[in-house]
């Protein structure tokens, strides 16, 4: 009798079971598929391109700083004192140009109005007259500008740095640049300050001195329009209150070793030349808030 040998049948569960156990070993020595690389945006990929200039890669970098696509950086004219009251934007984009070298915000929104991603607005008067009010990104183009890959921010820090001026006399070391923004500064100790800056006059007289310099300040005072004289009647006072705080040293001196005269120390000497525009604009409404109009009525 021929024996014939039978393989044993296999549930098809069992089967099936073995499959999947196989697959999902399987599927686990796989690498996983990397994602989808970050697809660039429109605006991205001009600025990667080199489509636009350094000054406009300057100024957008504003923008982007602030987190705002509008900028209102319009000055009001006050007819009371004849003067120019510029807005906080104005002053912040100012004092922004002048961390750079051959950069002009003024070139770089022509430019990006011209390509049409700036818009400036203006509003018009009673007189038909239109005044400028600022200017403002279109919004798909700020969101983009916001949403830059590291790739496309790394770009922009180049440009930045290639144009950044070095050795600014105004940063953190500066301390007079700092004191002056502090909002510790009397609107004495601004005045005096707006009159060394404007005349280049560091050298203060003191005890005999004094009359020489109250002279001095109050022909400055007359050319600034500033009536009241307040600093040269309240010179003595303002000039130890600066002596007190260790910004100006006694330069000069009696026979009997009295000063006779007190100098701004030489390491505030640059700075006072070099104040950042946020700084001298806090110079320059010490002034304006105690210019006196001809026109104003009685």
């Amino acid at each position: 009798m021929k024996c014939i040998s039978v393989r044993p049948t296999v549930p098809n569960e069992r089967i099936f079971a073995s499959f999947f156990d196989e697959a999902d070993e399987l599927a686990k020595s796989i690498p996983p598929i990397p994602t989808l690389a970050y697809t660039l945006s429109k605006t991205e990929n001009m600025i990667l391109s080199k489509k636009l200039t350094d000054q406009e890669i300057i100024l957008l970098q504003f923008f982007i700083k602030n987190e705002t696509p509008i900028l209102n950086d319009y000055s009001d004219y006050d007819y009371s004192t004849k003067t120019y009251i510029e807005a906080e934007d104005l002053i912040a984009i100012k004092d922004y140009e002048e961390t750079f070298s051959n950069f002009s915000y003024q070139k770089a929104k022509t430019l990006l109005e011209k390509s049409n991603y700036l818009t400036f607005n203006y509003k018009s008067d009673i007189n038909g007259n239109y005044d400028y009010l600022g200017c403002e990104l279109s919004i798909e183009f700020f969101r983009e500008l916001i949403s830059l890959s590291s790739q496309g921010q790394k770009y922009i820090d180049n440009i930045l740095n290639k144009h950044k001026k070095v050795n600014r006399k105004y940063d953190t070391k500066n301390s007079l640049d700092n004191y002056v923004l502090s909002q510790k500064l009397t609107e004495y100790e601004a005045l005096l300050l707006a009159y060394m800056y404007d005349t280049k006059d560091v050298a203060l007289g003191d005890r005999w001195m004094e009359s020489e310099t109250i002279s001095r300040i109050e022909k400055w005072e007359n050319e600034q329009n500033i009536k009241n004289h307040k600093l040269s009647q309240n010179y003595s006072s303002t000039l130890f209150a600066l002596v007190n705080k260790g910004y100006l040293e006694a330069s000069s001196y009696t026979a009997y070793g009295n000063p006779r005269q007190y100098r701004l120390k030489r390491i505030f000497i640059d700075d006072i030349f070099n104040l950042r525009y946020k700084a001298k604009q806090v110079l320059y409404e010490a002034k304006r808030s105690n210019i006196i109009s001809d026109d104003l009525p009685f």
